[in-house]
């Protein structure tokens, strides 16, 4: 086997080794959330030193301090950090929207809203509910 071939081979095997890693650490976080949120957050907190950009983890330490302990400006940088990461992590965005709903910054929600609702693979009813959450804080009502 040649030189280079093995170094790619044991590159490789690295990168599956740390996948399987963070995988291992945010499936715990999910599977401890919300219930267990110590473990949550120590789950989470092995999971982003093996990755830091990984948007489930990411999303998830979002969704904790906009749930949990309500610091929604803190939850907004986990989630916009998660989505400048990867733009389609389709996870991330009812959860947004929520937070952005949540801190009354409605224009911010409507954009999001209109940018989600084009992405390909999104759950779409999710969304549409989001944005009947966000006319009924407008109170945009429409008899009919």
């Amino acid at each position: 086997m040649a030189r280079g071939s093995r170094k790619k081979l044991n590159t490789h095997v690295m990168f599956k080794k740390t996948m399987n890693s963070v995988n291992k650490y945010v499936l715990q976080a999910l599977d401890n959330y919300p219930y267990y949120l110590e473990d949550t957050l120590e789950s989470l907190s092995y999971a982003l030193s093996y990755d830091e950009s990984n948007t489930m983890a990411l999303c998830l330490m979002g969704r904790v301090y906009a749930e949990q302990l309500f610091d929604y400006e803190q939850a907004k940088k986990y989630f916009q950090e998660a989505l400048s990461h990867n733009v389609h992590a389709l996870e991330v965005y009812p959860y947004f929207i929520q937070t952005l709903i949540d801190m009354g910054d409605y224009e911010a929600a409507k954009k999001t809203i209109k940018y989600a609702l084009t992405l390909p693979g999104m759950s779409l009813a999710v969304i549409w509910i989001k944005k009947v959450l966000l006319l009924e804080k407008l109170k945009k009502y429409k008899r009919l």
